[in-house]
């Protein structure tokens, strides 16, 4: 029988979604998660996002000036949160309760 050389064989991993503007992502980061709007698709794997500031549990808003950078899409651990504008200004945001409690959850498993 013949042996197969171990590096014939390769083994990639798919992201299960693809970067689009405007996109909204959840981000680990090295010690807490953030939600971020996806502002520039670099390729498939990289993508420039405009991080949001958590200010209460539920409730985020734009920094001043925009806080940009690239992330990798294996660093997203959730998309598909709902997410809307608190007031007129659309400077504060709210995230829904379990759409924030399923990224605390995703977070902690990305951390183990």
């Amino acid at each position: 029988m013949k042996s197969k050389d171990s590096n014939s064989f390769q083994t990639t991993c798919k992201p299960i979604f693809e970067f689009s503007l405007n996109h909204w992502v959840a981000v680990a980061g090295e010690s807490e998660w953030c939600i971020d709007q996806v502002v520039d698709v670099i390729s498939s794997d990289n993508a420039v996002v405009n991080f949001m500031q958590k200010c209460h549990t539920d409730t985020f808003k734009w920094p001043s000036p925009p806080a940009l950078e690239t992330v990798h899409i294996k660093t997203v651990i959730y998309v598909g949160f709902g997410i809307e504008p608190k007031d007129s200004s659309l400077r504060f945001w709210v995230i829904d309760k379990r759409g924030e409690e399923l990224i605390a959850r995703k977070f902690v498993d990305y951390c183990q």
